[in-house]
Order: C-alpha cells, then structure tokens, then sequence
C-alpha cells in the first residue's frame, strides 16, 4: 500500500509538471512575441520626429524593463497566473449559470436582495482578482478636501491618505481619467459600479454577464444611431441616480427628525425599491474617450458633462518598476502578457475629489463646456502634484518602514494645491486623441 500510495503521488506530481512545462512553453512563446511587438512600439524610433503631440500615449517603460527578468516572468509568473486564472474562470462562470439558471426557474429571485448581494460580492470579486492577478500589490486612496480660499481669490484644497472611500451613496457620477484596463477593475472591486463600455463586451459570456449584473451601457462608436441613444441612456441613468440621491437625503432628514415616524418607515420602504434598480450604484464615466500612459489628461468629451448633474472626479496614478499597465498603444492581448509576466510591483493611488456642480448659464451648450473644462482643469492640476508627491510620499513610506512603524495606521502625509476660481479653458479644446494615437501607431509600425 505504501508504495502503491507513493506511486501514485509521483504520477500527479508528474502530471502537475506536465501541465506547467506546457504552460511555460506557451507562455515563453507568447511571450517572446508580444516583446517584439513592444519593442516595435519604442518611442527611441521616432528620434528624429517631434513627438510632442503623441506625448500622452507613448510607452514610458522603456528604461525600467530587465529582459532578463521579464523571461523568467514568462517562465515562472506566467504559467501560474494562466492557471489561476483558468481555474477561478471555471468557478466564476459555474456559479453564474447557476444564479442565471435559479433566476430563469424562481423569476422573484431577481428582486430578491440575497441574490442581488451575491452578484454584487462576484462584481466585487472579479475586480478584486483581476488586480491581484495582473500585479496591483497595493491600492491607496487619497480624499481631496476644500481647505477655503485665500486672499487672491485662489480654491485651496488638500489630501489626506483615506483607509476607505468617500460616502457612495452620495455620489451621482464618477468621472476618471482612463490608462488602464486595470481601472475598471478598480471601480468594480470598490464601487461595482456601471460603465459605458463597447458593444464587443456584451458577447464575451463571462464579461457581458458581469457589465449587465452591473448595468453597463453599451456604444457602438461605428454607429451614429447607437452612440446617440447611448448618450440619452447616460443622461437619463444620470437624472435617475439624481433623484435617488437626493431621496436619500431627504429621508436621512426626516428620519433624524422623526426616527419612529410612520414617514421615515415610507422613505425607507422607497429607497429600498430604488436599490433593486440601476441606479443602486454610480455610473462611472472616462470622459477621455480613450486610454492615455497617465502622463496627462486629454480633453474631455461631454457627454458625462450634458446632463449637468453633479459628478466626483477621480484622478487614478499607476506606481510600477517593470512594465506599465497603460494600455496606450500596444494590443489588449501583449498588454495581458506583459503583465503577466511582470517581475515587479504595481501601485494604484486614487484621489478622489470633492463633488462638482455645473453653473446654469443662459446656454445649456456652454454650461455643458463650462462644466467639462472645469473638473479637467483641477484633475490636471491634482494629477501634477500627484505625480510630485508620489516619490517623496514612498520615500517617506520607506523611512517609516525602517523604524518599525505600522504606516498604513499612521501615514497621513498631506500635501496642497491651488487653483484659481475662474478657470480659463481657452486653451482646452476637443482634438482627435483618438486619430492622434492611431498615427502615432503608424508611425511607429513603418
């Protein structure tokens, strides 16, 4: 018996060794291509050219990547996560076929809240692993806070290093800055929150399930018809939320006026109606209309803006020694591999700033570009001393490690920025970032 056991054991250690030389064999091979292509994608190839207009979507890894390193990657890192992923793929997908199946059998599950909690915990989960998965080792939030205004009329503001997020239920609409696929795991793992995606994620299973359990609304940027009707869907999802949120307040009021009244029992009653709808959760917006290295923030689309509901901006930051997560210019599938085979550690810091409320002028056009300008010209000026903090902030982290010293109870290192109330927005205009980057591509490929 003992040496049939010991047989067998090695016929599955065998059989595991197998499946990982397989993998690795796969994953160098994979990965010796997606290197060429992000070689081929070297700003150092365009030296002679003036780049200056491109500088929002070059790769800005270069000089941080250890070929060396990145093939041990593909062979140590890489098969692994291929395999973890594969695994909780089965899982995932196994455990919504069963919900979809009991929803199609008991249709009243659908409102029930148990069942609507346990795909909001799987929305949360997905985000949580896929940052795990590609390297997010750690995520930092950042409150941004009004400090008053000082004599020449200047909005001071300041940050402090938060341990949660700001209230959700108060917030209407998430406006970001876009750089990474890794952002919309973000969102869902601490928001499981909606976006506006394309219509190709609606037929991958896993994924369009995941963008319906959390009301993603779906462009066809191809078709005039499609991105008209998804514009009146934001904006409507945008009035609806609106509502809500002030109902909550309202109720918050009464209820704290009357905590027995019969009325605050109604409120209650209403917003828990409220909950099994889309609304339940914010929309999240990148008005950018396309991923940049984070180095800037273009300019904005409107459509997050025409509503003139009141939106929170978030300014996301990437901290990374080896590859960028940017998924500037290189494909969605050489972007994957490369993180995969990331030797190094990703950081994600999230400032989130304080609501923000358009100023009705006579026109609703000019609100709408008013408004736009506004949020960008502070997320530009937030992401500039972001970027300023960020290595004095991890020095200062580092310092504090050495002394033995929990930093993530006791860092709470604050920094201010100023900006002016009247903001001149004439230098902001809608340019074609997207055309832009599609050249810059080109460009690089001849």
């Amino acid at each position: 018996l003992y040496f049939m056991s010991l047989h067998t054991l090695l016929e599955n250690i065998s059989f595991v060794f197998k499946i990982y030389a397989g993998l690795s064999a796969f994953s160098v091979l994979w990965f010796t291509y997606s290197y060429n292509v992000y070689i081929k994608r070297s700003p150092n190839k365009l030296k002679n050219i003036n780049q200056s207009k491109f500088s929002f979507c070059e790769r800005l890894d270069h000089e941080n990547i250890s070929l060396l390193y990145s093939v041990l990657g593909s062979i140590l890192y890489c098969p692994l996560r291929i395999f973890v992923l594969c695994l909780t793929t089965i899982v995932v997908i196994t455990i919504l076929l069963a919900l979809k199946l009991i929803g199609s059998i008991f249709p009243w599950m659908n409102e029930a809240h148990l069942y609507n909690y346990i795909h909001i915990l799987i929305v949360k989960f997905v985000g949580f692993f896929t940052l795990r998965l590609l390297g997010v080792l750690e995520v930092d939030h950042f409150v941004l806070e009004k400090n008053g205004i000082d004599d020449s009329g200047k909005i001071k503001y300041s940050y402090q290093k938060s341990d949660g997020l700001p209230a959700i239920d108060d917030i209407v609409t998430i406006v970001s800055n876009h750089i990474s696929i890794l952002d919309i795991s973000f969102f869902m793992r601490y928001v499981s929150c909606g976006f506006v995606a394309q219509k190709e994620i609606r037929e991958n299973y896993i994924f369009g399930t995941v963008a319906d359990i959390i009301g993603c609304i779906y462009v066809d940027r191809s078709c005039m018809e499609t991105r008209s009707k998804a514009k009146h869907l934001i904006q409507d999802r945008q009035l609806r939320r609106f509502e809500l949120v002030q109902s909550r307040a309202s109720e918050t009021i009464i209820c704290s006026e009357k905590a027995k009244d019969s009325k605050c029992l109604l409120f209650r009653s209403e917003i828990n109606k409220h909950l099994n709808s889309l609304e339940k959760t914010p929309l999240v917006i990148f008005p950018e209309g396309t991923t940049t290295n984070g180095s800037s923030i273009i300019p904005f689309k409107l459509g997050a803006f025409e509503s003139l509901t009141p939106v929170t901006p978030v300014v996301l930051l990437y901290k990374y020694s080896a590859f960028s997560p940017a998924f500037d210019i290189i494909p969605f599938w050489v972007l994957i591999c490369l993180l995969f085979c990331n030797y190094g550690k990703i950081t994600l810091s999230a400032y989130w700033l304080p609501q923000m409320h358009a100023i009705e002028l006579n026109n609703k056009e000019i609100s709408t570009k008013e408004f736009a300008d506004r949020v960008r010209k502070l997320m530009i000026e937030v992401l500039r001393e972001a970027e300023e903090f960020k290595s004095e902030g991890y020095l200062w982290v580092s310092q504090k490690k050495n002394s033995h010293i929990d930093t993530k109870k006791n860092f709470r290192k604050r920094f201010e920025i100023s900006t002016s109330k009247n903001l001149d927005s004439s230098n902001l205009t809608t340019t074609g970032s997207l055309r832009l980057k599609q050249e810059y591509i080109r460009m690089l490929n001849n």
